[in-house]
């Protein structure tokens, strides 16, 4: 598989001093960049109640190193199961609006319900698909069981259509291990 970089924009020393506290920008047609209006979301209190310090910080690890190590995944995040909703936990990429997802429902509702890794190539052709980063082309969602039972699901995006293969997806699943073995969520409800 070939491994296709990712364009670089310039932008001005201002922007990119903003972007590293935090803050995201959307760039204008000419040239210019506007801040990105910040929404912020309280943890919710079932989720907050059944999730560590320990299990928030082997998450946001595991989140980081996959996003830093590999080039190809643009967004990455995880959604902790709380009742019958996704309710989005730590991520690295994009901001979206989608923190909660009903079970069932877009590709980490479906692997939510199934327990079953889903590979989706092409993201424009997959029915039902909910787009955490407009820009996404191809996406990998992995379950986090324990018990045999879903308690969460990994989330891979990337701009790059077919993104992808064996090695990426063995890589996010031994993630999801990860994070299953390493967290305690045995209060997951």
């Amino acid at each position: 598989m070939t491994h296709i970089a990712k364009p670089h924009c310039r932008e001005p020393a201002a922007v990119a001093a903003e972007r590293a506290l935090g803050r995201c920008f959307d760039w204008l047609g000419d040239g210019r960049a506007v801040p990105r209006p910040v929404t912020l979301r309280p943890r919710p209190p079932a989720l907050a109640a059944t999730l560590t310090v320990v299990d928030q910080e082997v998450t946001e690890r595991t989140v980081a190193r996959l996003s830093q190590e590999e080039g190809i995944f643009d967004w990455v995040g995880v959604y902790w199961l709380v009742g019958d909703t996704l309710v989005l936990g730590p991520y690295r990429g994009n901001p979206t609006d989608h923190d909660r997802i009903p079970l069932g429902q877009g590709v980490c509702g479906s692997v939510a319900l199934t327990g079953h890794t889903e590979v989706v190539p092409d993201v424009r052709t997959r029915p039902g698909h909910i787009a955490c980063d407009l820009n996404s082309r191809s996406e990998v969602v992995v379950p986090i069981a324990r018990d045999g039972r879903a308690v969460g699901v990994l989330d891979v995006d990337s701009n790059t259509l077919d993104a992808f293969g064996e090695r990426e997806v063995a890589i996010i699943e031994q993630a999801a291990r990860e994070i299953a073995e390493r967290a305690d969520l045995a209060n997951h409800a």
